[in-house]
């Protein structure tokens, strides 16, 4: 008897559940939308485009018979194979980013950073918009840069929430992201590519992916970077080496699929912050703002190094647990200063 979509999402919850994924009913439904998508979309003679299958979708055709393909995707997922990589994509401020193997996962709490970036971009708008004064002496260019910027995850989020926001109106955005690794940056410029063919970036932003290790400060002197950004983000690798136990993403069997240099950081999670900050210092226009995300036990540590290399007005974030996940300061010092 032909297994139906509706009894095969049953099957594939237990299957799931036995195998320990925390998620089990949400991914069987995830996977059963892309193999019915993925059917609809090889048995298609149209030319109009095949619409992605939806959660409604699943339960009016409940009765309908379920893909050959879906059982190899339960599988692949009950042996702890990574749910973005199966699909192919993982969802950033609410658009498909590509990834696979070799790139780190973009996971939801880095929205919130992103979110807070678009916010920045938003309020200098606004500053010039509303103040005469601050309308001469802010110029409409506004660049930000990107440390261990993936596979693109903050950068291409931000261009497209700005791009929402209708800023590139009235603001020449430019936004530098910088990586080391060559997977990742094919990985962001494949990303840049599919968003603006979407329309998910206004062709009026610039965004550009440079390879780089981000605790050289030569990088940013090659970019013509120093003193130059108005916003500096970053997420770099920042798990403590060892922690299997403490922390929730460490412990999960799927972390194992992200490239260990884009997860760990030393001992205690900061060997990477401990150089990028004077760099992230170089990088700083004379007013400008910096926001770091960081391990859960870090948030303090993270906060001391920044204002060692004069980061001030220090404010710490939660991710949507509770949790310390990322920190906000400025840098606001005398165009004429000079630095060491």
């Amino acid at each position: 008897m032909t297994q139906t979509v509706s009894t095969a999402l049953r099957s594939a919850v237990a299957r799931l559940t036995e195998a320990g994924v925390p998620s089990a009913a949400h991914d069987a439904r995830e996977l059963m939308a892309a193999a019915l998508t993925a059917a609809a979309r090889e048995g298609n003679t149209s030319v109009s485009p095949v619409t992605p299958v939806t959660a409604l979708d699943l339960v009016l055709r409940g009765g309908d018979p379920v893909p050959a393909a879906f059982d190899d995707l339960v599988e692949r997922r009950a042996a702890r194979e990574p749910l973005q990589f199966i699909l192919g994509v993982a969802p950033v401020v609410g658009v498909d980013l590509s990834v696979g193997p070799g790139v780190f996962i973009p996971r939801p709490e880095t929205d919130l950073l992103i979110d807070v970036a678009a916010q920045e971009v938003a309020a200098r708008d606004r500053r010039r918009r509303r103040d005469p004064l601050a309308r001469a002496l802010l110029t409409p260019q506004f660049t930000v840069v990107d440390f261990c910027s993936g596979p693109g995850t903050i950068s291409l989020g931000l261009a497209h929430l700005v791009t929402k926001a209708g800023l590139a109106d009235r603001l020449n955005l430019r936004i530098v992201g910088i990586e080391r690794e060559a997977t990742a940056l094919e990985y962001a410029a494949r990303n840049l590519a599919g968003w603006r063919q979407r329309g998910d970036i206004d062709p009026r932003i610039t965004v550009e992916f440079h390879p780089g290790d981000v605790t050289d400060p030569r990088v940013i002197t090659a970019l013509g970077l120093v003193a130059g950004a108005d916003l500096v983000v970053s997420n770099p690798p920042y798990v403590p080496e060892g922690d299997n136990g403490d922390h929730v993403a460490a412990a999960d069997p799927e972390v194992r699929a992200d490239p260990h240099e884009a997860v760990y950081s030393g001992p205690d999670g900061l060997s990477v912050m401990r150089d990028l900050a004077p760099v992230i210092a170089m990088t700083c226009a004379p007013h400008a703002t910096v926001v770091v995300e960081h391990d859960d036990s870090t948030g303090a540590a993270v906060r001391d190094l920044l204002a060692e290399v004069g980061v001030g007005e220090l404010v710490q974030h939660a991710d949507f647990a509770g949790r310390d996940r990322f920190v906000t300061g400025r840098v606001r010092r005398d165009p004429g200063f000079q630095l060491q």
